[in-house]
């Protein structure tokens, strides 16, 4: 789904986009530049990490950018977003593409 997303993105909106494979990975690439993101997308399961680390992590250096974790809902039961965060049902790439058209 990833490079799927980051096709129909691309295609679709002028925005520089940035890839991690792993939670650790985007935790990387945003401690290097923290104020530039205007939406991270995220699932919940990835390798060392989950997009809630990664929900953390932006709370705690007090990034401002939109955070949509697209993800089954099964995966999310029990765990609480944060308020900022947005949920969208994987694999409804048409809902969250819709998501982002709401945002900007």
């Amino acid at each position: 789904i990833l490079h799927s997303l980051q096709a129909i993105i691309s295609k679709n909106y002028n925005y520089e986009i940035k890839v991690a494979s792993s939670g650790e990975e985007a935790i990387s690439i945003l401690g290097e530049e923290p104020k530039n993101y205007h939406l991270i997308i995220s699932d919940f399961h990835m390798p060392n990490g989950t997009g809630l680390d990664l929900l953390k992590f932006i709370d705690n250096y007090n990034i401002k950018s939109f955070f949509i974790m697209f993800s089954s809902s099964e995966e999310l039961i029990g765990h609480d977003l944060h308020h900022k965060a947005i949920h969208i049902e994987k694999p409804n790439i048409q809902k969250l593409i819709e998501t982002i058209d709401i945002l900007f």
